[in-house]
């Protein structure tokens, strides 16, 4: 199950709005948008999101799961959009949700898209697809920029769903964790312990800031590491601007950064495939 991490509250100046018509034609949209939880907006959904922070998630699953994907690679948890306070909405469109994502992708033809997620887009328990309609249900749902009325080509949701997916690709490949970690000399043992605080400055080197880190193991086993955004524009056209980290971490001063696979042998012993079951209920409890 993965664990929440609880946002930070960060006080807003008072807005100056720009009015514009509600148009879904973005190129009635003010040439110079503002960044998003700055002083100065745009009160146009379709213009700039009206939820401010922009959240790229990534998992280490270290765990026991056969479903952790491969040694050297963090695999995507999501793309998430927060209220400049710091919280978050959730399923936030109803006419805009989707099941059946896997049969979706494919059906657009975008068997490239399909191949990747299922590459390093994984749910621990091996559901890929309730992992994938989760995500996308509930926070590509909340985009007010990707609603069918702002697209210039009258886009259905499955439009939506299919570009929205691509964007999280694209941003997850620019930020390869394990590579910007290693490049410092922190790569996973499970016998040594790093300094947080050295895991914290190696990441802020590559981003420009640093991120939110999340452990498990009673705060000392590195589990997952959340990159904050704000936007300038629409999320699918528009410009991701690396910013302080929008939600606390949860990790003690020595932290362990363990190997995937040996971590799984060293739990359950020689591995032995087994067969694992999840619950809507357990989907919804997933942030």
């Amino acid at each position: 199950m993965k664990l929440e991490i609880y946002a930070l509250l960060f006080g807003i100046a008072s807005a100056r709005v720009l009015r514009v018509p509600e148009n879904k034609d973005i190129n009635q949209c003010p040439k110079d948008l503002p960044v998003s939880c700055s002083s100065s907006h745009v009160d146009n959904g379709c213009c700039t999101e009206t939820n401010g922070i922009i959240l790229l998630t990534q998992f280490w699953d270290w765990h026991y799961s056969p479903y952790e994907g491969r040694e050297d690679t963090w695999t995507l948890h999501g793309l998430w959009s927060d209220h400049c306070d710091g919280s978050y909405s959730q399923f936030c469109d109803r006419s805009m949700m989707l099941h059946n994502i896997s049969t979706s992708i494919l059906a657009a033809g975008e068997t490239e898209l399909y191949n990747e997620m299922n590459e390093f887009w994984l749910d621990n328990r091996g559901h890929n697809d309730y992992f994938w309609q989760h995500e996308y249900n509930k926070h590509g749902t909340c985009y007010s920029t990707l609603k069918p009325s702002c697209r210039t080509d009258n886009g259905t949701s499955v439009n939506v769903l299919v570009d929205y997916f691509k964007k999280i690709v694209e941003t997850y490949k620019g930020l390869p964790t394990y590579r910007f970690l290693e490049k410092k000399g922190i790569v996973p043992s499970s016998t040594r312990k790093y300094k947080f605080a050295d895991i914290k400055r190696a990441l802020k080197e590559e981003f420009g800031h640093e991120p939110t880190i999340h452990c498990d193991g009673g705060g000392d086993k590195i589990h997952e590491v959340w990159y904050s955004y704000n936007l300038v524009g629409p999320l699918l056209s528009g410009k991701l601007i690396p910013r302080e980290p929008a939600a606390r971490d949860n990790c003690k001063s020595d932290v362990y950064y363990l190997p995937k696979h040996q971590a799984r042998r060293h739990q359950m012993g020689e591995f032995q495939e087994e067969s694992f079951t999840i619950s809507e209920t357990e989907i919804e409890l997933l942030r």
